[in-house]
């Protein structure tokens, strides 16, 4: 095992090193191994950091420093009771120890109690020179208390005294997203940005309240400048690019993904994003080599799947359309809309049993959308399943009842059946709803127009 070492320290890692590889027990202060376990903290060795604070303890059981590090290692093994107790005996021998102090605050307040950890933090604050990380530490505590206006008033003071937390600035937005208050985000961080105009994360967040807010001249207008203050931010080239998709900039939007590409290696969402701006520019061959791409590097990105399906519709490729809306359900068989998707494919291959299963489900799940509704009770119909198909459309009516193109289509149903008199009922609905409702009827039913009309129903 080799520690990567300073020239400063190297010979205390050396050391540390041969009484590894040797077993031959050594001495070393409580600073060196401090400085061991804190180096191995860094590099993620957890197991090493153990080993190197037992040795510690073991030759300075009393240094308050290592028995720190002890408390630090319980935390990052989730055993909080035992951090606990470490924490509480240290404070009661150094209770001017503003570290332990903290340290015990931010135990109590993962226990749970976050009202004990905010009054030991109020308590700390006269004490310590970090008062930034105690506001912090207070401001979080109020979220989790549901607090959200109290844990503002304590991130603005972290960040009053330490403009490039952006942890608590992260908080800050959080919380004034929680409250529904974009207005008061948006000036924040403009009074934010006078002070710091060179904060990439500030532009950037600030370009995602204008987003929210649908303001998307002064969000691209952001974005741009966080790409000024680092022209290696992926993120802001990222939320711009969509911003430009969704504004119908489809040349402008391609460019900055291609860019997200560029800096980093290529992520799905990117990917997918590309082959949909290709098709909306008409470049319909390059649009599914991306989508086909980007099932290719993320068999379980349904999304991709569920494009690809919808592409291959548009183009008339129905077979090849089935295949992934299969791919996506097999990924994901609870979403409504793909079963939608489904359905329609199979409809497109006459293949209308399994259509009247996409629809049933798509509605099994809780879309009750009037045209899927229709939609299905058409499919029943042309099966010849008219019993189910006037099922669906009087359960439709519970969701839908003004809708006249459900009455329309339960006049046409019972004439089928033969019920002239549900006929004229229904069309009698329909009609008091939408004078129109005649014209559907006769496009849909030919026949049940024409002997209704005998009775002047639509004169």
């Amino acid at each position: 095992m080799q520690l990567e070492h300073s020239d400063n320290n190297g010979g205390v890692f050396k050391r540390f090193e041969r009484m590894l590889d040797s077993n031959d027990v050594q001495y070393f202060d409580a600073g060196e191994f401090q400085q061991v376990i804190e180096h191995y903290l860094d590099h993620g060795k957890m197991l090493a950091a153990r080993r190197a604070l037992r040795l510690g303890l073991a030759q300075h059981p009393s240094n308050m420093d290592l028995r720190i590090l002890k408390v630090d290692l319980l935390l990052m093994d989730n055993n909080l009771d035992e951090a606990a107790a470490l924490s509480e005996e240290l404070c009661k021998m150094y209770p001017t120890n503003t570290e332990i102090q903290f340290q015990r605050a931010s135990i109590v307040g993962s226990q749970g109690n976050h009202a004990r950890s905010v009054e030991l933090l109020l308590e700390l604050l006269p004490l310590t020179v970090d008062k930034s990380g105690v506001y912090n530490l207070i401001g979080l505590q109020h979220m989790m208390l549901d607090e959200y206006e109290k844990a503002c008033g304590y991130f603005k003071k972290c960040l009053l005294l330490d403009k490039d937390d952006y942890s608590a600035l992260d908080s800050l937005i959080y919380c004034y997203e929680y409250l529904e208050k974009p207005e008061e985000i948006i000036m924040y961080l403009n009074q934010y940005l006078d002070k710091n105009p060179y904060s990439e994360l500030a532009w950037h967040q600030l370009g995602r309240q204008y987003v929210a807010i649908s303001d998307y001249d002064k969000a691209l207008a952001a974005f741009d400048f966080a790409i000024i203050a680092d022209d290696n931010f992926l993120g802001a080239y990222m939320e711009k690019a969509k911003v430009l998709e969704g504004l119908g900039r489809y040349h402008e939007s391609l460019d900055n993904y291609m860019i997200t590409m560029e800096l980093d290696d290529p992520t799905s969402f990117a990917m997918l994003r590309v082959g949909h701006c290709l098709e909306k520019l008409g470049r319909g061959d390059e649009s599914t080599l991306w989508f086909e791409r980007c099932v290719q590097d993320d068999p379980l990105f349904e999304e991709a799947w569920v494009a690809l399906a919808a592409h291959f519709t548009q183009r008339g490729e129905f077979t090849l359309a089935r295949k992934t809306i299969m791919s996506a359900l097999d990924i994901d068989s609870e979403n409504g809309s793909y079963w939608l998707q489904h359905a329609q494919v199979h409809k497109k291959l006459s293949r209308l049993e399994e259509a009247e299963v996409g629809y049933r489900r798509c509605m099994e799940l809780g879309n009750s959308d009037l045209h899927i509704i229709i939609e299905r009770s058409d499919l029943l119909e042309l099966m010849g399943n008219y019993a189910m198909a006037l099922d669906v459309l009087n359960q439709g009516l519970l969701y839908h009842v003004d809708a006249s193109e459900l009455q329309v289509r339960l006049a046409s149903l019972s004439h089928l059946m033969g019920e002239r008199s549900s006929a004229v009922e229904s069309i009698k609905v329909a009609l008091a709803q939408d004078p129109e409702s005649a014209i559907v009827l006769q496009l849909i039913n030919e026949s049940a127009y024409d002997d209704l009309a005998q009775d002047g129903l639509f004169d």
